[in-house]
């Protein structure tokens, strides 16, 4: 468009899809806000690794963390090149790239599923948000009445998801399936079924980070979630999710799975006002992110 001003996204690690994307699960809502951003502004070119960027001022570079941590150096070298840069560190779940490193004066750098304490200079904190095709999924059964008063259907590998099935397999109403493996189980359109027909679901934590996919599918799917406060991982630091949304999140966080019962009666007798405020948070939220690449990027300009 005329006058927009071009900028490179370049995917460090490499596209997986045709429009020179990398489309993730952990993607979906960056993606989502690199396409909201305003083209009377920014034309977004997509780039699959360094290989294909152009000369420029400036770039906005995605790094996938957990994959890219041994390459700090060659990017810090790579970076040296742009006068300015937006950096975005995804899947760095196990906080492995030090992504603090990459930090200068004409630089800012958002992280995804960031640890309290250890990435507070990163101007925005990410959630791990919902895989792309969730939305599509769940369109057929959005309206559907919600006849469960909650559902669980996930792998139980760790002593969170332990302590969860353990509460969920005394409870009644509920549809329970408890997984050997990551997106093992039902085929994804019924698990969205499933889903979308319960009022409340329990979102244990992953391996190393209190969010997971669920929670914001949960939302997707116009249910409540319930939180997990804490992790499996060794002394993992309390106050998660105030520090990722950046105030306190409008569902209900458990840090001792045994007080399931209770805290899903709470929200089951004021259901439909918990769903309504959860929600009205949740399209909120979905808004503002989609502001966050335009934000940055006129801020790198001053």
């Amino acid at each position: 468009m005329s006058g927009a001003k071009d900028i490179q996204v370049c995917w460090h690690e490499g596209a997986n899809a045709s429009d020179n994307r990398c489309w993730l699960g952990m993607t979906t809502m960056l993606n989502n806000a690199f396409d909201a951003t305003s083209a009377e502004e920014y034309q977004l070119i997509h780039r699959s690794t360094m290989a294909e960027v152009l000369p420029a001022d400036e770039i906005i570079m995605v790094i996938h963390g957990d994959h890219e941590h041994q390459k700090v150096e060659l990017i810090k070298k790579e970076l040296d090149g742009f006068k300015k840069a937006l950096i975005i560190v995804i899947g760095d779940e196990s906080a492995l790239f030090p992504s603090q490193a990459l930090l200068a004066y004409n630089r800012l750098v958002w992280h995804q599923v960031p640890i309290p304490g250890r990435h507070d200079f990163a101007k925005r904190s990410m959630i791990c948000g919902y895989p792309h095709d969730a939305p599509g999924l769940l369109s057929p059964y959005i309206d559907n009445p919600k006849t469960l008063d909650w559902a669980f259907m996930g792998q139980v590998t760790h002593v969170r998801r332990q302590m969860c099935a353990e509460q969920l397999r005394t409870m009644k109403n509920g549809y329970l399936l408890e997984t050997a493996g990551f997106w093992q189980g039902l085929d994804r359109a019924e698990y969205y079924k499933i889903m979308a027909s319960a009022k409340v679901i329990p979102c244990p934590s992953g391996p190393v980070n209190p969010d997971s996919f669920r929670v914001w599918e949960a939302l997707e799917a116009g249910c409540v979630p319930i939180v997990d406060g804490t992790c499996p991982k060794f002394a993992y630091p309390n106050g998660y999710w105030k520090y990722v949304l950046r105030y306190d999140p409008p569902f209900p966080i458990i840090y001792d799975w045994k007080s399931l019962p209770e805290v899903m009666e709470a929200v089951l007798v004021k259901w439909e006002t918990a769903q309504s405020f959860t929600q009205a948070w949740w399209k909120f939220y979905k808004q503002e992110m989609m502001q966050w690449p335009a934000e940055d990027l006129r801020s790198l300009q001053c």
